[in-house]
């Protein structure tokens, strides 16, 4: 189980990698791409979600870093690795989605890279265990340590 959580937080930290170049491309892209004489970056329905982005990326790279220090230390932490894993998973997910959404049709081109980050995202929700088993390791750890 110890390698399975080292395994799951290198895969994080390569997940993270890639939804931060979408967030980079979707802030670069919503700068330049002008709708009714102005960046479309300018639009609080765009400029919400590259905060959003943003806020999912820093808080899932904090996890990521907290879990990892964990490993490094010899401490137990499947709990804390399947958590990490989750949220990260998630949060590469609706990144990407929004760089997606801000790119629009040309985002499933192979002009911009959106489109294989796009399907490697999907991926990170099934690769190095499930959502699911990741919110079974989570219920089950959670559960154990309750006191009754």
């Amino acid at each position: 189980m110890d390698e399975l959580d080292t395994e799951r937080v290198t895969y994080c930290m390569a997940s993270l990698g890639s939804a931060r170049r979408a967030f980079e491309v979707a802030a670069e892209y919503s700068t330049k791409r002008v709708q009714f004489k102005q960046p479309i970056a300018m639009f609080e329905g765009v400029s919400f979600k590259l905060a959003e982005m943003y806020a999912r990326l820093d808080a899932a790279r904090q996890l990521v870093y907290r879990t990892a220090k964990m490993i490094e230390a010899g401490t137990p932490a499947q709990l804390e690795s399947a958590v990490t894993k989750l949220f990260v998973a998630e949060s590469v997910w609706q990144v990407v989605d929004h760089a997606m959404q801000i790119l629009g049709g040309i985002g499933y081109t192979t002009d911009f890279p959106i489109q294989s980050i796009f399907r490697n995202a999907r991926l990170m929700r099934i690769g190095a265990g499930s959502d699911e088993i990741m919110k079974f390791l989570i219920a089950r750890e959670v559960l154990r340590n309750i006191k009754g």
